[in-house]
């Protein structure tokens, strides 16, 4: 009697614990702010503070190996660097990143910077490349009103 005791009490603990394991909750969140937000800028509404270009040289050999010869025009040491991500999707090459520090430098009051162009020339070596990397960019800030 004793054996049916036990398994009559396993198998009803067997099903309370799949009875309290089913039930589950369901939570939904929904969010009060709006899908898209328009901020409507014209030209008129800048203040044009100037442009400057952002050179950056570099070697790459066998695709990996990377050496970085000159930032701005500079000797790059490597012990000394300087990176500004001004966005992600304006510049896509990290190397250009380390020479973004002199449009923050020249122009640290503005509020939008706008690339103008980029420009990559490559040239081809045995086994490597060198690279010069170019932008040119410029700043502008909100008009002040008075």
């Amino acid at each position: 009697m004793s054996k049916l005791r036990k398994i009559s009490f396993l198998f009803s603990l067997f099903l309370v614990v799949i009875f309290l394991n089913s039930c589950g909750t369901l939570t939904q969140t929904k969010t009060f702010a709006p899908q898209r937000v328009e901020l409507q800028l014209h030209l008129s509404d800048m203040q044009y503070l100037g442009e400057t270009e952002i050179t950056v040289s570099y070697r790459t050999y066998l695709g990996l190996f990377t050496a970085i010869d000159k930032v701005n025009g500079e000797d790059y040491v490597s012990s000394d660097v300087k990176i500004t991500k001004l966005d992600n999707s304006l510049f896509g090459d990290s190397q250009l990143d380390k020479a973004t520090y002199k449009v923050i430098d020249e122009y640290p009051n503005a509020d939008y910077y706008q690339v103008v162009y980029k420009k990559k020339v490559v040239e081809r070596l045995f086994l490597g490349t060198e690279v010069v990397y170019s932008a040119r960019i410029k700043a502008y800030s909100f008009k002040k009103d008075s």
